[in-house]
């Protein structure tokens, strides 16, 4: 496309998906911190999945770096 710039969005935009998590920053199995993964997902396949970000307990205020995820939550 030219004149354009940035990532390629389809007219309908992308599809955002939460994805739940659970990060044991101790190592020690307590406390487990829960957090959210928001993802932009490209339902035309033309760019791959984006992480938007991450979120303790899934409160968009509280952005959240993960230090040791889970691969499952307890």
């Amino acid at each position: 496309m030219a004149g354009t710039s940035g990532v390629y969005t389809p007219s309908a935009g992308p599809t955002l998906v939460e994805r739940c998590g659970c990060d044991d920053p101790t190592g020690t199995g307590t406390p487990i911190v829960e957090y959210v993964e928001m993802w932009a997902i490209d339902t035309t396949g033309v760019q791959l999945p984006r992480l938007l970000g991450t979120y303790e307990d899934g409160d968009f205020m509280r952005p959240y770096t993960t230090v040791n995820p889970l691969p499952e939550c307890p």
